[in-house]
């Protein structure tokens, strides 16, 4: 098979041959002054990261949020997801911290990882009217 007749995303995500390179041209990474040349990866800021990015989260992320993940909750969710970032919304809060403990379970099957300080929990709840803050536009 030719490299340009392989696919991007094989059927199943994972069975990707680890050191795949993805490239662009012959895009170089420059550090330093020096330029260098990896055999894996995508480059930082090409044009094909994004692209890559959402093939392969499709894979891993959003067919499982809406197979497995979904139909074993106790009350409504929703993910949204832009590229690599995404945002899951939960009813209950028991289901957002399972969903928070099998995620890192999730990503790291397919060698990926969460990003420690962007990953957390949130209380979005509405708060009690006494709690509410307003603001007074006057014109």
């Amino acid at each position: 098979m030719l490299e340009s007749e392989r696919p991007i995303i094989p059927e199943k995500a994972g069975n990707q041959p680890h050191g795949t390179r993805w490239r662009e041209g012959d895009a170089g990474v420059m550090e330093s002054g020096n330029i260098s040349y990896p055999k894996s990866g995508s480059p930082q800021g090409g044009v094909v990261s994004p692209i890559l990015s959402n093939l392969y989260l499709h894979e891993v992320m959003d067919k499982w949020f809406t197979k497995d993940v979904l139909p074993r909750l106790r009350g409504r969710a929703f993910l949204v997801r832009y590229a690599d970032d995404q945002l899951i919304a939960c009813e209950r809060e028991d289901d957002a911290h399972r969903i928070m403990e099998v995620l890192p379970k999730r990503f790291g099957r397919f060698d990926l990882e969460l990003h420690p300080s962007k990953t957390r929990l949130v209380d979005f709840r509405r708060p009690k009217l006494k709690e509410r803050k307003g603001y007074l536009f006057s014109g």
